[in-house]
């Protein structure tokens, strides 16, 4: 073959991939206004499907979820139509296995990721948490910011936020402080040993009963725990209402502590410093003010100095 008859070949070919362009033109057209027409119409679904179950369930996550699948879904239904429509009817198949087969692919090398997705999705139907509540997971203590898919947002009380797997959620111990709508504080002190106990039993219920924050119709517990180092040692507990905020907590506490001190000063019950006994004796049982006694009077039947 000549160079001209290599010419005229290429501008044959290229003759007819015009004329097929041109003649595929208005099938190109229809594919195009079908994307378009299914762009749209995906992203109107998503955010209505989302509002309705809105109104049906309060799961964000999976509403958020269930909308994202319903955009996509029609995305590709709208696709395969233009592909179609385009007669590439082979193609379409061809993509469709490859997808099956790329997706099975991503599925083993993305284990974690879709064990925190499924893990969202049933933190968020079970409803051990709710956004807003106050917890503690995985050594984080802060209140629940976010559910997504992947992870849960917390903010600490020092205000970072952390993200948490929800894999490592739904497989820990998860505590949630805000479920009930009410928690204990408990409270630890000690008196003194030369203190008369049942006195101070009823001196501090009195006292913490006296707190505003306190939950009128639960008891105030009260209960010796041990002998200390240099004082006998209590635990009085008292419950507050609490919804999610940390601070409610810190300010029934502090109330108690001031309360606990005004009541025990008022009453002469002292609350001891830590002290050490020196012990000088064999067996025993002697002060140091006696040994030096003792041996004062040593000293001075024998003429020694005082």
């Amino acid at each position: 073959m000549d160079l001209n008859e290599a010419i005229q070949a290429t501008w044959d070919k290229i003759g007819s991939w015009l004329a097929g362009a041109i003649q595929a033109l208005p099938n190109l057209v229809v594919a195009v206004i079908i994307l378009v027409v299914f762009v749209f119409v995906a992203r109107f679904s998503r955010d209505w499907s989302y509002r309705l179950l809105g109104r049906v369930t309060e799961y964000r996550a999976v509403n958020r979820l269930l909308s994202t699948l319903t955009f996509v879904a029609l995305l590709a239904v709208g696709a395969t139509i233009a592909l179609t429509v385009l007669n590439l009817g082979t193609a379409v198949a061809s993509i469709l296995g490859a997808a099956g087969i790329l997706g099975l692919a991503i599925g083993f090398a993305a284990q974690n990721t879709v064990e925190n997705v499924i893990a969202g999705i049933l933190i968020s139907v079970h409803g051990p948490i709710r956004e807003g509540d106050l917890v503690e997971a995985h050594d984080v203590f802060g209140r629940v910011q976010e559910i997504n898919l992947r992870t849960t947002i917390l903010l600490t009380p020092t205000g970072q936020l952390v993200y948490v797997p929800n894999g490592e959620l739904f497989r820990n111990k998860l505590t949630n402080y805000s479920k009930l709508g009410e928690r204990r504080v408990d409270l630890t002190c000690g008196v003194s040993y030369a203190d008369d106990l049942e006195v101070v039993r009823q001196v501090a219920i009195d006292a913490i009963e006296g707190v505003e924050q306190r939950i009128p119709g639960k008891d105030v517990e009260f209960y010796y725990e041990e002998f200390g180092e240099s004082s006998i040692d209590f635990v009085v507990r008292f419950w507050i209402p609490f919804t999610n905020r940390h601070a409610e907590y810190k300010q029934a506490q502090t109330a108690a502590i001031i309360a606990l001190k005004r009541s025990f000063d008022e009453n002469e019950i002292s609350i001891p410093f830590p002290i050490r006994t020196l012990d000088f004796g064999i067996l025993g049982g002697v002060r140091l003010s006696e040994e030096l006694r003792e041996s004062g009077e040593a000293a001075r039947e024998t003429g020694g100095p005082d």
